[in-house]
């Protein structure tokens, strides 16, 4: 079993093995003492896409901003497995105060 860490970021992975000994062997079954596989790294790909106003927003006024998220491998989306257990935290400055949204925040 091989367990991929978190920082691989290569879409597949080649393992090889190889069989060594001291003891002799004959030369033309030396062939099969190496081995190797190539197997495809699924993984989730969780995005996240914010969009404010394109200027200053003045004191008092309300203006919308949009979170867009999702997982989603574009190019190779038969490597994209279901993401688990992920937290999707907005921060505000202390000085906005948040109004409301289109699908209301949830735990």
């Amino acid at each position: 079993m091989i367990n991929v860490g978190t920082g691989y970021r290569l879409d597949q992975l080649q393992v090889t093995a190889r069989i060594s000994t001291s003891t002799p062997e004959r030369s033309q079954d030396l062939g099969d003492n190496n081995a190797s596989a190539s197997i495809d790294v699924l993984r989730p790909n969780v995005y996240v896409d914010a969009t404010g106003p394109s200027r200053i927003v003045a004191q008092g006024s309300v203006f919308w901003y949009v979170l867009d998220y999702g997982n989603l491998y574009r190019s190779r989306p038969a490597l994209t497995r279901a993401a688990e257990q992920v937290i999707l935290r907005a921060t505000l400055p202390d000085e906005v105060r948040y109004a409301g949204a289109d699908r209301a925040p949830g735990r």
